[in-house]
């Protein structure tokens, strides 16, 4: 056995002023080898990915339609290395967290060591990071808590300048607060078509499109269920009006049906 050290990628490569596809790498089939005029150590490349990137490339276009198939069999059968509990990466960065702002520390560290251990992709970590949006869409989507007011707040921030968590006004909350102006309003239509502005509130116009909602948590509709009464807390907060943040027991949602409770009374 030969004790001579290889590169398994197998650089130093030959030098040649045009690309070129070889058997020398794979037995196999043949591969790529890109132009390589003055550097055997030199990544294979394309002039239009370098230049629009601005970063070190590695590009490979397709041989084969084998060869496709053979590197994703490979990927989709390799073994990833079991991700360590949240709890235990938080024990290891308490030790180097910043003494002066140690709460944006640990999340920039947290979100870092995610990226390390390749649980969130490395461009979803860095447009948290640098508070840019992650996707742009031709409507707006909001989400929507479903979660009972009464357990807590959920809105809550960071400011820049300080190095603690605020608490904030919710959609929600600020539904509950509105004025008499808005007193005709459902929760359902605030949040689908109205602008809950600091100073003054404005309704969407004619050729703006309604935002689009996303619930969570999601409660089923099976009165078996045991988050049935979630179910129907949620469909009345949605669509019946109200201004305090408190829920009724169930039976309200009988009363509703049966007519016994005005559509427009107060909880």
């Amino acid at each position: 056995m030969s004790r001579e050290k290889l590169c398994r990628f197998y650089f130093e490569r030959p030098l040649h002023d045009h690309a070129v596809l070889i058997r020398g790498m794979n037995p196999k089939y043949e591969m790529f080898d890109g132009a390589r005029p003055n550097d055997g150590r030199l990544n294979n490349y394309a002039r239009a990915i370098v230049l629009g990137w601005l970063a070190n490339t590695d590009s490979v276009p397709t041989t084969s339609l084998r060869a496709v198939l053979t590197y994703i069999s490979k990927y989709c059968s390799r073994a990833e290395s079991q991700t360590q509990p949240y709890k235990d990466i938080l024990r290891e960065l308490i030790p180097r967290v910043n003494s002066r702002q140690p709460l944006v520390t640990l999340i920039s560290k947290m979100l870092n060591k995610l990226l390390a251990e390749r649980d969130w992709p490395a461009m979803e970590v860095a447009h948290l990071l640098l508070d840019l949006p992650l996707v742009e869409c031709s409507h707006n989507v909001v989400p929507v808590d479903c979660r009972d007011p009464r357990l807590g707040p959920w809105a809550a921030f960071i400011p820049a300048d300080r190095d603690k968590v605020m608490e904030g006004k919710s959609f929600y909350t600020k539904y509950c607060a509105r004025t008499a102006e808005w007193r005709d309003l459902t929760y359902f239509d605030c949040l689908r078509n109205v602008n809950c502005g600091r100073r003054r509130w404005t309704r969407f116009g004619p050729n703006a499109k309604p935002r689009m909602l996303s619930y969570f948590p999601r409660y089923k509709s099976e009165p078996d269920e045991p988050a049935f009464e979630d179910f129907a807390r949620v469909k009345l907060m949605l669509h019946h009006l109200h201004t305090t943040i408190y829920y009724k027991p169930l039976d309200l949602v009988g009363r509703l049906s049966a007519g016994a409770v005005a559509p427009s009374e107060e909880w």
